[in-house]
Parts: C-alpha cells; structure tokens; sequence
C-alpha cells in the first residue's frame, strides 16, 4: 500500500461532521476577466469540498485591494462573524490559493490563530 494512505485517513478524518466554507478574493477587475475571478474561485473550492466529502455550506466573497489585513476584509469579517453565529458546527475554509489566505507574513499567523480559536480548518 502506498504510504500517503495513512495520512489520507488522518485527514479525512478530521475533516468528518465539518461544514465546508469557500473564501474568495480578487484584487484586480483584471483577475476576474481572465478567470480567477470570484465565480472560479467558488467553483474550484467546491470541487474540492465534494472530492473531500464535506458539505458545501457557504461562500463568502473579497473584491478589495491593498495590503490591508484579512482580518479586516469585508467578507472575512462577515465569515468569523457566521463562525461565530454557529458555535455548534465544525467548519473548515477553502481558499482556492495560498496568496488567498494572506500574503503578509504577519497578517496570516493572525488569521490561522483567528481559525485556531474557532476550531476550523
């Protein structure tokens, strides 16, 4: 058996009785244009949850520029707020890319510690 199955399960694992969320975010009307626009974002994450077996819950969406901290984004705000709103429930995020998450080296620990608090993935 190949070694990475072990590790499948482990993460399956954790991922059981959690709610999928999708956090997308453009900064640029050029990005949507060409394709990693909101809807593809969605639709990629999605895809993912399904491949994941977790449910699709909710979508929340970005369209801001500037390095400002994600943590005061719009959508991301709106989203640990419906964390929050639902302590009962186990979620976890997808983001369709790393840069998505947080660029700053600083503003991503305090979004991972933000997710940490809330117990999501």
């Amino acid at each position: 058996m190949p070694k990475s199955l072990p590790m499948k399960k482990a993460i399956d694992s954790s991922l059981e009785g959690r709610f999928g969320l999708v956090y997308a975010r453009v900064s640029t009307k050029r990005q949507e244009r060409e394709g990693n626009g909101l809807e593809s974002q969605e639709v990629r994450c999605k895809s993912q949850l399904r491949a994941l077996n977790v449910p699709y819950e909710r979508s929340f969406y970005d369209a801001f520029t500037g390095g400002v901290d994600f943590l005061h984004r719009p959508a991301m705000q709106e989203m640990l707020r419906y964390i929050d709103e639902h302590p009962n429930k186990r979620f976890v995020v997808l983001f369709d890319d790393l840069k998505r998450f947080a660029r700053e080296v600083e503003f991503h620990f305090n979004l991972k510690k933000a997710f940490k608090e809330r117990n999501v993935i």
